[in-house]
């Protein structure tokens, strides 16, 4: 029994082509022709699909939008930080995919709307936007050999054991290798029409109104500056003075004059005469004091 499209084509029937670099005969001829008649793949403006070109994720969030029938979305356009209707053209789409729990974005964050979908994010997309039929076990199938430090390996088992993918040829399943847009399309292609034991959610037909505001983290206080504590002032005693009122002369470390040997002068101001007892006198000149005949 053949399965009626919402555009009103049946599974099964003859899809006219519709890309240029889509020929009949293509390996993903008719998964390409499906989606496109349906509405979830546009091409491009040359009427191109550009089969073999990586698909971003912005562009994946909106093949996953249409796949679902479009449903309406009452959330908001700002649900990652470097989503909003400014910054990418698909704001809704992505916005709508994360209210569904088909993506997460990273920790810090954002949905890096721009990169490639890489083939284990695909799967683990697909998987949470799924169910699993009666009589199918989601795990029935062993793992591919490059999968176990995955993050997403059980999402790729789970597609492997709803025949969804069987892998390469050589037992992998290259999970961070980015994925084509006519690989991408082939794999939802299967999900929604071909698996005997999956489908896509029949729930996330319907609209949703779960709001994703995103608000970015508060920045953590800045560390207050500790000052040095300033070292205390040390208190000079006020230098002797001799019996005429001039600057007097300290015992301490013997100077090159010869009549203050064995003294310390504790200040020298140029010119200055110094009479000292005995009758001796010295000249203060260049800073240092001399005998005085």
């Amino acid at each position: 029994m053949s399965l009626v499209l919402s555009v009103g084509l049946l599974v099964g029937s003859v899809v006219p082509l519709q890309f240029s670099d889509v020929p009949e005969g293509y390996l993903f001829e008719r998964p390409i022709n499906q989606m496109a008649a349906e509405g979830v793949v546009r091409g491009w403006a040359d009427g191109t699909f550009r089969p073999l070109a990586p698909i971003s994720r912005e562009a994946a969030a909106a093949f996953l939008y249409r796949a679902f029938g479009s449903p309406k979305f009452y959330g908001s356009g700002y649900c990652f930080r470097d989503v909003n209707s400014k910054l990418t053209a698909f704001s809704k789409e992505i916005c709508w995919l994360r209210a569904v729990n088909g993506a997460r974005g990273w920790a810090d964050g954002s949905f890096r709307p721009g990169e490639p979908i890489s083939r284990e994010a695909m799967a683990a997309f697909l998987r949470r936007m799924s169910v699993t039929k009666g009589g199918g076990d989601p795990f029935s199938a062993p793992p591919f050999r490059d999968t176990l430090a995955s993050p997403f390996k059980r999402d790729i088992q789970w597609l492997r054991s709803m025949e969804i993918t069987t892998g390469w040829a050589d037992g992998s399943f290259r999970p961070g290798e980015s994925i084509s847009r006519e690989a991408f399309i082939a794999f939802l292609y299967r999900v929604k029409y071909q698996s005997r034991f999956a489908g896509l959610n029949p729930s996330l037909f319907k609209g949703v109104s779960t709001k994703f505001e995103y608000r970015p983290p508060k920045p953590a206080p800045k560390p207050r500056a500790h000052k040095p504590a300033s070292k205390p002032k040390v208190h000079k005693p006020a230098p002797k003075r001799n019996n005429n009122g001039g600057e007097g002369l300290e015992p301490g470390i013997p100077t090159d004059s010869g009549i203050t040997r064995g003294m310390k002068p504790a200040r020298c101001r140029e010119g200055v005469i110094l009479v000292m007892g005995g009758g001796s006198k010295a000249l203060c000149k260049n800073g240092k004091f001399i005998d005085f005949p």
